[in-house]
């Protein structure tokens, strides 16, 4: 009897090209990822990684760059640079991820509440770097939205619900009526 080939896995690659949501072609080892006509992602300007979590972390963006929009997958890239930087480990711990937290108020925890949906969806995909202990961790966290209609309520005309030119045009027919 033949012996039969012995199938023998091989490594996945991640392809070296992607495209955006809004089908913008990016290199995925670039120093530049460009996601739509005004959105740059530099990763220059990101923290000092180890090469596991570097790569794992790329992975994660690249598959929230496929997927979602350009403004969101650009607000992941600067709030888990905001952790780094704050942490200052390189990498994604349970106690850096704990001090993170306490560092903030309750009005600024939102912060860590827009990098906690990033974080599972990270652990989710399987990507190395966010462990069972990090994702149960973030599971059990219950934190405060951003803050909701204080400009609407202040009727401020610079951050409120309206633009300078809308804003004028109502009072404008505010006084005409």
């Amino acid at each position: 009897m033949p012996k039969r080939p012995v199938f023998i896995p091989k490594k996945i690659k991640i392809p070296k090209q992607h495209i955006t949501k809004s089908r913008y072609g990016f290199d995925f080892n670039g120093s530049e990822w460009r996601l739509d006509g005004s959105t740059v992602i530099q990763f220059d300007r990101l923290t000092v990684l180890d090469d596991e979590t570097m790569k794992s972390f790329r992975k994660a963006l690249c598959r929230y760059a496929e997927e979602l929009s350009a403004t969101h997958t650009f607000n992941m890239f600067n709030r888990f640079n905001a952790y780094m930087k704050v942490i200052g480990e390189g990498k994604m711990t349970l106690q850096g991820l704990t001090n993170y937290r306490a560092s903030f108020d309750s009005d600024n925890e939102y912060k860590l509440g827009a990098l906690k949906g990033f974080l599972l969806a990270w652990h989710e995909w399987g990507f190395k770097g966010i462990g069972n202990e990090i994702a149960n961790y973030l599971n059990e966290l219950t934190l405060k939205g951003n803050p909701k209609g204080k400009a609407v309520k202040g009727a401020c005309p610079y951050s409120g619900p309206l633009t300078h030119n809308e804003f004028g045009a109502l009072i404008d027919w505010a006084s005409n009526a």
